[in-house]
């Protein structure tokens, strides 16, 4: 008795085992959504405090050091720190935004050439954690 139907071929198409698999992923892209409903919030605001207080002490490292090695005014080492930070991010800003870029074009063409029932699920788990922010951000 052949046991090969269409099912079973359209089934061996995609990389998955089973349709267990597939319900795991989306049950784990439930699952995290629901983290991030609850929890999101807290964690990037956590998130954003942490960077600005890190960017802080980086800030007054820089004026001290200034003060230090220059002899210059508080004031002066403000505005010094101030046009430092501006030329590194000015100078950060086109590398960064065409390796942005590429990795954006990357993504987009492993993302096409997926199955589109991959496709479907990643989509899924994008208007999940979307939603998510939108609705608490």
């Amino acid at each position: 008795m052949k046991t090969s139907s269409i099912s079973q071929k359209w089934l061996n198409k995609y990389p998955y085992d089973s349709w267990q698999q597939i319900g795991i992923r989306i049950l784990y892209s439930l699952l995290v959504g629901f983290a991030l409903l609850m929890f999101g919030h807290s964690v990037l605001v956590s998130v954003g405090h942490f960077l600005h207080v890190l960017i802080s002490i980086l800030e007054w490292g820089c004026e001290h050091l200034l003060h230090w090695l220059f002899n210059v005014s508080p004031k002066q080492g403000e505005i010094m720190t101030f046009w430092l930070g501006f030329a590194i991010l000015a100078g950060l800003a086109r590398p960064v935004s065409c390796k942005a870029c590429a990795a954006l074009k990357n993504s987009y063409t492993s993302w096409l050439a997926k199955p589109k029932l991959d496709r479907y699920v990643m989509l899924i788990q994008f208007f999940v954690i979307s939603t998510v922010l939108a609705l608490f951000s």
